[in-house]
């Protein structure tokens, strides 16, 4: 009785019903049987809605009889949000790929980024005593903690790796502008008195410029009835962010040998800084080989190969407990090191299953 149930909650979610209504002692309850997780409780109220008091059970006892049956309780992934534009794509995309033979497929090289930490968010809860008037205190803001920036390519029998130290670029970052500003300095103040008053004068009319340019764009605002135009505020430069040029000075030209490999296809996701034209430029000037179809957004499913070797490395390394940044960078490294070729040849052949499966579900979330 408790399969028969389960497989009409199933029927009923495909056939998109909500409810069924029950009438039971001459009262009418509505009860919601289709759940895209049921509980255990649910389904011992389901069992006893749908067939009468002889199927009265607890929900420990159907705990052990899925169990007896040979069922699992298993958490299920979360994946990203489709639109029907986007499954689209994604289907064009797999069946594009799949057109293009096994062979093919084997020599890609899978690229992504990944933030690795101490693997303790803390809880929901707090431990208090209210007999000492101790309250809880005002959840703020999650905090981001220590953590430690990755960025790792796969491909068959082979693995390239940068662990990323965003403060030390920072400070060489604001070292490198520093100079500039005093060679800038050096270099003005060698001018001649007539050619630094005519900079001065240039910088000064081309403030004067913009300044017109603006007051006349406010006029015509208003002359319309539309409210001034907001003034985007400059942004500061942070130090934990991937732009192009770091990308291109600590990725690409790091990793050049194993990148610009011909028998190997380059493949990247759609952050911006990996599509910039001096991106774009740096890798046609080291060689790398770039795969020429357009990788659908929203997709880590389908880059499972360098997705299932950050669940591993994070699992590794989370066994460890590093305590600090210094623990943390150095049994990342290790473990990083201590993958295989054998490994990486799985991860990257596991692509052909998931091709197949998008197309199998038109285009929707693989979850292999």
């Amino acid at each position: 009785k408790l399969l028969e149930l389960l497989a009409m909650e199933d029927e009923q979610e495909r056939s998109g019903s909500n409810a069924t209504k029950n009438t039971m002692k001459n009262k009418k309850v509505t009860v919601r049987t289709v759940c895209r997780y049921p509980t255990l409780r649910l389904m011992a109220r389901g069992m006893f809605l749908e067939f009468g008091e002889n199927y009265k059970v607890s929900a420990s006892t159907i705990r052990n009889d899925l169990v007896a049956l040979g069922w699992i309780n298993r958490k299920g992934q979360t994946g990203p949000k489709l639109s029907d534009e986007l499954k689209a794509e994604r289907l064009a995309f797999c069946k594009a790929m799949r057109r293009r033979g096994v062979e093919y497929l084997r020599k890609l090289c899978f690229s992504d980024e990944s933030w690795f930490d101490l693997n303790d968010h803390g809880s929901r809860c707090e431990w208090i005593n209210p007999a000492s008037g101790q309250r809880c205190r005002v959840r703020g803001k999650k905090a981001r903690g220590v953590q430690c920036f990755v960025w790792g390519a796969v491909r068959r029998g082979g693995f390239a790796y940068s662990v990323l130290d965003f403060d030390a670029m920072h400070a060489e970052e604001k070292a490198a502008d520093e100079e500039a500003a005093t060679a800038e300095k050096a270099r003005v103040a060698s001018l001649p008195a007539k050619v630094r008053k005519a900079e001065k004068k240039a910088k000064a009319d081309a403030l004067n410029v913009k300044l017109e340019q603006e007051k006349r764009a406010k006029l015509n605002r208003a002359k319309r009835g539309l409210p001034p135009a907001r003034v985007k505020s400059p942004k500061k430069k942070t130090t934990k962010y991937l732009d192009s040029p770091r990308y291109i000075k600590h990725v690409l030209r790091a990793n050049a040998a194993f990148l610009s490999n011909k028998d190997f296809i380059f493949q990247q996701d759609g952050a911006s800084c990996h599509w910039t034209d001096e991106a774009l430029e740096a890798c046609d000037d080291l060689g790398i080989p770039m795969l020429d179809l357009k990788w659908p957004p929203n997709s880590p499913d389908l880059a499972a190969p360098i997705e299932h070797l950050w669940g591993i490395l994070k699992a590794r390394v989370s066994k460890h407990g590093p305590r600090n940044k210094a623990d943390l960078r150095k049994f990342v490294t290790e473990e990083l090191e201590k993958v295989t070729p054998e490994t990486m040849t799985k991860l990257v052949d596991h692509f052909q299953k998931c091709i197949a499966e998008c197309i199998r579900v038109k285009g929707d979330v693989v979850c292999l």
